[in-house]
């Protein structure tokens, strides 16, 4: 082989190498061309996601919204169902206090002995004597007992009385019967009884009475009026029972 052959040869080569290292530029930039791409793509998807979540935040917030008028509405509602449940029982109360077309008033004895044959209406004007207390038979339209009979246990007498002047005046002297087994209370509607259950229950019974169908509580030099179960709430809240009430 010549010399010029072989130089020949080592220019060729020389020429191929030059050529590789051109090609070899073309990948790099298309690699770049897609890298940016993808990167294009996946800030488009990032934007969306984002759009997305801010949108279904925006939903969220608004149900949240919702729910709290919906609970606002709930809680006046509620509100509106105590105040109707109490002007109810307030309203029967009344009732049995003064009726539409008489003053018909009731009271509830208990601990009067009972025995078979017995007149009623006689054992309350009997213990109406014994308490100076102004009732005669024309104050009384009708006395008679209820509930069950328990042996060993007089059944309380409830006694209706033709006018509320009359009710107040045996009511009144109630105090002259302490120290004895028979006791005066007013005739209250269920709720109210049942609340006045709890009052005397949570307070000493002794400072626990009623007037009227009205639930009071004396607690140091106050009377407080409890007819709901709301107004007892917030009497516990603001008067804690073992905390000054007169015992």
């Amino acid at each position: 082989m010549t010399r010029e052959t072989r130089n020949n040869k080592a220019e060729a080569k020389a020429e191929a190498k030059a050529e590789v290292k051109t090609d070899t530029s073309v990948p790099v930039e298309v690699l770049d061309r897609i890298v940016n791409k993808v990167a294009e793509k996946f800030q488009e998807l990032i934007s969306q996601q984002t759009a997305t979540l801010q949108s279904l935040s925006g939903e969220i917030q608004s149900l949240r919204e919702d729910s709290n008028k919906k609970d606002e509405e709930i809680q006046k509602l509620k509100l509106f169902a105590d105040h109707a449940r109490a002007r109810l029982d307030e309203l029967e109360q009344y009732g049995r206090r003064n009726t539409l077309l008489k003053e018909l008033c009731n009271l509830r004895i208990f601990g009067v002995h009972e025995s078979a044959g017995e007149k009623v209406e006689d054992l309350v004007l009997d213990l109406a004597s014994k308490m100076d207390s102004n009732i005669s038979q024309s104050c009384i339209d009708r006395a008679h007992r209820v509930g069950k009979k328990i042996a060993g246990k007089p059944r309380p007498i409830i006694v209706k009385f033709t006018a509320y002047a009359n009710r107040r005046e045996m009511f009144s002297k109630k105090k002259s019967l302490k120290g004895t087994p028979v006791s005066i209370v007013e005739d209250l509607t269920k709720p109210r009884a049942s609340l006045l259950k709890m009052v005397s229950q949570t307070y000493p019974k002794n400072n626990v009475w009623t007037s009227d169908g009205v639930i009071l509580l004396r607690y140091d030099d106050k009377v407080i009026r409890i007819v709901t179960g709301s107004d007892l709430d917030s009497t516990y809240l603001k008067y804690p029972p073992g905390k000054g009430e007169n015992k």
